[in-house]
């Protein structure tokens, strides 16, 4: 404890004002003459003998304030070890792991639960004038409150965490929008605290770590990782020959646990429908279950692991499966030239579509994997299957029963690319008629390069990656009313048209390298995987699972009046898929359609499952980041604060003053009489 001003305390010496004025009070004190009452004189002249002041209590009570004022002015303090920092006003940044392995219970409470009880802490200490901000490292890691001095916003940010929530991690990603963060902060010491359990966390921070910023970890959680197992993925499929049944597939990991076996059983609405035993072999070990395949009984279901006891992270144990045949997109390559390559035949395809095939099959995870199947003109004419897409790549529009089959094939609501090919002829293109979002003028030769996507499309978005695409010839191609240009060549005429309504499209090159070398360029890849999804009939998802927090492209069923978007907890969330860019929560997800011809319906090829990463069940701590070497010096932390006890002496002065003048009012009426 000490004084800031102790020079203050000689305004002590003001307790003489008051002392002086009641003594002289004293000599003021009225005389009473009685002649014939000499005892009464003096038992008089011994009282005054012994009242040496007037009013000593009030006397007292006025001394005691000018003491007070006097220690209040001199700004007393208490030596205190604050929660955190040094009480200098400084640009912080809080960077919080909201990953499903921080939704570990450790006691009673979640590891998330205690990192923002932790982070409320800090920001409690923080000085009047600093400044804060909030980083969210679950994936994708964002900023949650921008840096402000309102330290209210990040207090109530902290107070909204979902620690039912399953993202992955991004702890470096996070400590990049940290540094941002900082950029320009108003206080010379800028300090980013790292809040984390450090599951699957490697290294430090990359050699772009501003300079100038200390870093400080705290983990958060136990030391030790913990015993756990995973459902780590569940896929669904047909059975050999049979119609009433579906095959899951599960696949169980082992983290830390040496448990030679689990149980596994497949719930939907309460009921289960099938149980096993699943053998782990070096803590891995897949088991294929059967289960009946019934129509409107839904399509949402769990696969479950049956443990005891339980093991360190049970949100992993449970994960979402949708219980229906595939619904990835079905894309049928019809392939007009489909004679044999020797090394370059890939799935069966000729020249035409080899390129498209590879393509397909690389259709990243998180777009939505395509079923592919391949087959000549003639096949196709007498295929009496359904498909969601059909592309016909340097077909002849003239083969024998083409245009009906492709009439059914419309009809049912599928979609259509054509695309040129060696074999091409414009005047028998014109066959297509109006089945095509663009008339085919003619077949130009000489070179041509540069590709380019048309903003105003609204369909393909990203940039093109098509810039120095080459080509030696192209068809002329006139679009419909309607149709929107989705890319041009550099001279302006229109190489890629679609007709959103019908879903048709029309490519005035090739999708091999005979007229240009567009497959070998960066772009083909997302374009033709992008548009084989905007082809296909809406309101379809894809099987593999979507990853928290990531956005996801989803149409709405033709002809859906309204839509509505039910997580496995049975919330309900309506509106678009706009809403759902930050869809979290874990398991199988459903969506009902209304619209003119029906009531709420379920839509099974919508329905998808959100599934953390695999990476958050390893709940072993990973290595810590060394603060950087450029951090300041300043921005050391002294174990101890100096608290202001002014305040609370100053009110003490106003309740002494309050006291003083009450016992004055009180003596006045006495004094009176």
């Amino acid at each position: 404890m000490g004084l800031a001003a102790p020079l203050a305390l000689l305004g002590v010496l003001g307790i003489g004002l008051p002392i002086m004025a009641h003594l002289w009070r004293r000599r003021e004190l009225p005389e009473q003459r009685l002649a014939t009452l000499a005892l009464l004189r003096r038992a008089e002249s011994r009282s005054r003998a012994k009242r040496l002041v007037a009013d000593p209590w009030l006397l007292a009570l006025r001394a005691a304030l000018v003491t007070i004022a006097a220690v209040s002015a001199a700004a007393p303090y208490v030596t205190t070890s604050p929660a955190w920092g040094d009480g200098r006003a400084r640009s912080l940044v809080l960077v919080v792991d909201d990953s499903m392995s921080m939704g570990r219970l450790d006691g009673t409470t979640t590891l998330l639960a205690q990192a923002s009880s932790r982070a409320r802490a800090i920001l409690d200490a923080l000085p009047e004038g600093s400044e804060a901000s909030v980083v969210l490292a679950g994936a994708p890691a964002r900023v949650a409150v921008p840096r402000t001095t309102e330290l209210a916003a990040a207090l109530a940010a902290l107070a909204t965490l979902d620690d039912q929530a399953a993202r992955g991690t991004e702890l470096e990603r996070a400590l990049g929008l940290a540094g941002r963060q900082l950029s320009g902060a108003r206080h010379a010491v800028r300090q980013v605290v790292m809040l984390s359990d450090l599951a699957g966390l490697e290294g430090a921070p990359g050699p772009s770590w501003p300079s100038g910023i200390a870093l400080e970890v705290e983990r958060i959680g136990p030391s030790t990782p913990g015993a756990n197992l995973a459902i780590t993925d569940a896929l669904v499929g047909p059975v050999a020959d049979r119609t009433d049944a579906l095959a899951v597939d599960i696949e169980v990991r082992a983290f830390e646990d040496t448990r030679p076996d689990a149980v596994v059983s497949i719930v939907r609405r309460g009921v289960e429908l099938a149980r096993g035993t699943v053998r782990l072999i070096d803590g891995v070990g897949r088991l294929v279950l059967e289960v009946p395949h019934t129509t409107g009984e839904g399509v949402a279901a769990e696969a479950r692991l049956l443990l005891a006891p339980p093991d360190a992270l049970p949100r992993d144990d449970v994960r979402g499966v949708l219980l229906r045949p595939p619904s990835s997109p079905h894309v049928v390559l019809v392939d007009g030239a489909p004679r044999a390559l020797g090394r370059h035949a890939l799935r069966g395809g000729g020249s035409a579509v080899r390129f498209l095939a590879q393509a397909l099959g690389l259709a990243p995870a998180e777009v939505g994997r395509l079923r592919q199947e391949t087959m000549d003109p003639e096949a196709f004419v007498g295929w009496t299957g359904t498909a969601d897409v059909v592309v016909l790549a340097d077909v002849a529009p003239d083969t024998a029963g083409l245009p009906a089959r492709l009439d059914r094939h419309l009809e049912d609501g599928g979609g259509l690319l054509v695309a040129a090919g060696p074999h091409t002829r414009a005047e028998a293109l014109l066959r297509f008629g109006r089945r095509l979002p663009a008339r085919v003028v003619s077949v130009v030769d000489g070179d041509l390069s540069g590709l380019s996507r048309r903003q105003s499309a609204g369909v393909l978005s990203g940039p093109a990656g098509l810039d120095t695409t080459r080509a030696q010839r192209r068809l002329a191609l006139d679009p419909e009313a309607g149709a929107q240009v989705l890319l041009s060549w550099s001279d302006g005429t229109a190489a890629l048209v679609l007709d959103p309504n019908a879903r048709t499209a029309v490519l005035g090159t090739t999708l091999d390298d005979t007229w240009s070398d567009l497959p070998f360029q960066p772009g083909f890849l997302p374009l033709v995987v992008g548009l084989m999804h905007v082809l296909a009939p809406p309101g379809t998802m894809p099987d593999a699972p979507l990853t928290p927090g990531h956005a996801f492209v989803w149409t709405p069923p033709a002809g859906a009046l309204s839509t509505t978007f039910v997580d496995p907890a049975g919330g309900l969330h309506a509106g678009s898929a706009e809403g759902l860019r930050e869809a979290v929560l874990p398991g199988a997800w459903t969506v009902m359609s209304t619209s003119s011809q029906h009531g709420p319906r379920e839509e099974e090829r919508a329905a998808f499952v959100v599934a953390a990463p695999p990476s958050e069940s390893a709940l072993r701590p990973g290595t810590v980041p060394e603060p950087p070497a450029a951090a300041p010096a300043s921005t050391a932390i002294p174990s101890t604060a100096q608290r202001s006890l002014a305040p609370w002496a100053f009110a003490l002065v106003g309740v002494a003053a309050l006291v003083e003048g009450a016992a004055r009012r009180r003596r006045a009426p006495a004094t009176a009489r």
